[in-house]
């Protein structure tokens, strides 16, 4: 179970994959962060772990509605420490708008990070790693996001 809890804390970050691959694409629109994906939503996670759940429930299964239960604590931790400092979108389908804790602004961050990598090509892998190190390893809630992930791992090999 910590590992699921564990894999399912990190799932909603698939969507650094999608964010790259159209990053790379010349003709692609331009999605300005990674959090702006569906992956990225509480209730696309919610759907998903409450229908484990019920089907864990249909088949009398504890051990299967357990895993939905981890999959809703884990996906919602991390929209949590998400919401801290760079906001996701809580009211998906029904509002576009990114809410957070702390008053950030998506786009003068993403103007600032589009200027710290003007000098590297767009597209390149270089330019992907640039732009996901360059404001996440600055930000203090990355580092509690892997402080967390740590702990868990540390207890599940206790």
């Amino acid at each position: 179970m910590l590992v699921i809890g564990t894999l399912a804390g990190e799932a909603p970050d698939i969507d650094l994959l999608f964010f790259y691959f159209n990053q790379r694409s010349k003709a692609s629109k331009k999605v300005a962060e990674h959090r702006d994906y569906f992956t990225h939503t509480p209730l696309v996670w919610l759907v998903l772990s409450l229908a484990i759940v019920t089907t864990g429930r249909i088949f009398d299964s504890s051990f299967v509605q357990s895993i939905g239960w981890m999959i809703l604590a884990g996906t919602f931790c991390h929209f949590i420490l998400d919401s801290l400092e760079h906001g996701i979108r809580w009211l998906w389908p029904f509002s576009n708008k990114r809410r957070a804790l702390l008053n950030t602004d998506p786009d003068i961050e993403y103007a600032r990070i589009e200027r710290d990598n003007a000098a590297v090509s767009k597209g390149t892998f270089k330019s992907y790693w640039r732009f996901v190190t360059g404001p996440y390893l600055k930000s203090w809630t990355v580092w509690l996001e892997i402080l967390i992930t740590l702990a868990a791992l540390w207890a599940l090999c206790q």
